[in-house]
């Protein structure tokens, strides 16, 4: 059963970094007569903030969707996860309210959503990332057991 519930999760972070390397990716795409603005805590542009961060999810996303999950695979969700919540917490302690809703202005132009609805799907899915990841991590690590791929096949032939 928990390597079914990990599976599910490893599954589920795929697909949602999936959507965040895109959407990451389509916005650090530069827009006509926009100048990109920096990053008050890295002093990058943003493109290339946006860049990095959707290589990095697109990576991950390959990974958690076609690899074996292993405690290598959830440490490195988790280090991704938290060093977002890290930057979140930074731009609260240097007073720039709403989070990322201020970065996110990209993906209303590029998308029709809100900024504000976006950052709050963008800050959903790291929670999800760093709880399910933690408590992946925990349970692997007690267990000594690393989910495999063979109960789908399993499941296929019946």
């Amino acid at each position: 059963m928990q390597a079914r519930l990990i599976q599910i999760f490893i599954n589920l972070a795929g697909m949602m970094l999936l959507i965040i390397a895109y959407v990451l990716l389509a916005c650090c795409l530069p827009q006509k007569g926009a100048v990109a603005p920096q990053v008050p805590i890295f002093m990058i542009s943003l493109s290339y903030l946006f860049f990095f961060g959707g290589v990095v999810s697109a990576l991950l996303a390959l990974k958690c969707l076609f690899g074996r999950p292993t405690p290598q695979l959830f440490a490195l969700l988790m280090w991704f996860s938290i060093n977002i919540l890290l930057y979140r917490m930074c731009l609260a302690i240097l007073h720039i309210d709403g989070g990322f809703i201020g970065f996110l202005g990209n993906v209303e132009s590029c998308f029709p959503i809100s900024a504000c609805m976006a950052n709050f799907i963008f800050c959903l899915i790291i929670t999800y990332l760093a709880i399910g990841s933690t408590l992946s991590l925990v349970l692997v690590t007690n267990n000594n057991h690393v989910p495999s791929r063979a109960w789908l096949i399993s499941e296929a032939k019946i």
